[in-house]
């Protein structure tokens, strides 16, 4: 079953909620695939997986420390946030890249990816977290509970977007021996 993914000592989630929570867990490595295959970067697709699920954590280390129970509306926060999160990870890749074929080097091709991607990607995280933030003024609490936990989110995956993303390039991206790839 899909609760198996969780053990068992999981401080008394009720079944439903653990089968929810595992179903979220089983569809983030597809869904990420399939967004970072379209810029054609699978085989560092490990670099910029991680900046991109840290924020999921976070989100539902603050979920069971506010006591926010693990329901359908609240775990398709999970699944709202990482797509949008991924977003700017793969604006920041795809100019990497292209930089890359430019014949950069990797740390010149991230220089200016990051200066010409970087501002683009604290606008629209802006714009998405004032957007969310807006759900706030609402009196059911699904609602506000989504603006506020999509709004941590956005602004947590941007800044490790900003910070651990470049760091994890440096740091672990071995360009292809195939140039296309």
């Amino acid at each position: 079953t899909d609760s198996d993914v969780i053990p068992d000592d999981s401080f008394g989630i009720k079944k439903e909620d653990k089968d929810i929570v595992a179903k979220v867990i089983k569809s983030l490595p597809p869904r990420f695939g399939r967004r970072v295959s379209n810029v054609q970067m699978t085989m560092n697709a490990p670099i910029s997986i991680i900046p991109n699920t840290i924020p999921l954590i976070f989100i539902a280390a603050v979920m069971g420390y506010l006591g926010i129970e693990v329901k359908t509306s609240t775990s398709i926060i999970f699944t709202i946030a990482f797509g949008i999160a991924v977003d700017d990870t793969i604006h920041l890749l795809g100019k990497f890249k292209f930089e890359l074929m430019k014949g950069k080097s990797v740390r010149d091709a991230l220089k200016h990816s990051f200066v010409v991607t970087g501002k683009a990607m604290i606008l629209t995280t802006l714009v998405l977290c004032s957007g969310f933030l807006l759900l706030l003024f609402s009196t059911f609490m699904g609602t506000f509970n989504m603006g506020l936990l999509l709004s941590m989110t956005l602004f947590i995956a941007l800044i490790l977007d900003l910070t651990l993303l470049p760091l994890l390039i440096l740091a672990f991206y071995r360009p292809s021996k195939h140039p296309q790839d």
